[in-house]
């Protein structure tokens, strides 16, 4: 019979591995193109960036595909999260770089951006869900990457406000 500081002690373990888990789905699915497999990782009222744009679950796929069409290959690297628990809530923050390869023929035309993505976690009856993904950017590189991407995230969520 296992004790119940061992059960916690693997419960924390197992939620650890799971949250991982679903923030490698989360770049793998942005870099695959799988934008509605990455947006059923967000918890129904989930979303993505901060108010006055934060997008909406139900405008991920849209969104996220409307602002990587643009690139030929996209790459987001998040580095070991930093996941903090507190019963069926969790949250991470995850140093990133993500490379957006405009020609591929000539990757240094590319855009750069590196810093953290914070994330909130729910647990839900289908496991870990998430409820915010935000971006915390400490530089940039290469062809203006926020012109673009700012255009499409307010027209966005200008249509999602009426």
């Amino acid at each position: 019979m296992i004790d119940s500081a061992t059960e916690d002690q693997i419960k924390w373990l197992v939620d650890q591995a799971e949250i991982q888990k679903l923030i490698s789905a989360y770049t793998n699915c942005l870099d695959d193109r799988d934008f509605s497999a990455w947006q059923d990782l967000f918890a129904d009222e989930g979303g993505y960036g901060a108010p006055p744009n934060r997008l909406a679950k139900h405008l991920l796929a849209k969104g996220s595909e409307e602002l990587l069409s643009s690139y030929e290959k996209t790459h987001h690297f998040l580095g070991l999260p930093a996941i903090a628990i507190d019963g069926d809530e969790a949250r991470a923050r995850c140093p990133g770089i993500t490379h957006h390869v405009t020609v591929q023929a000539h990757p240094s035309q590319s855009r750069t951006v590196g810093g953290w993505l914070r994330f909130t976690f729910r647990r839900t009856e289908s496991g870990w869900r998430i409820v915010d993904a935000f971006p915390e950017v400490a530089w940039t590189e290469g062809e203006d990457y926020f012109a673009g991407a700012t255009r499409i995230v307010e027209h966005l969520a200008s249509a999602q406000r009426g």
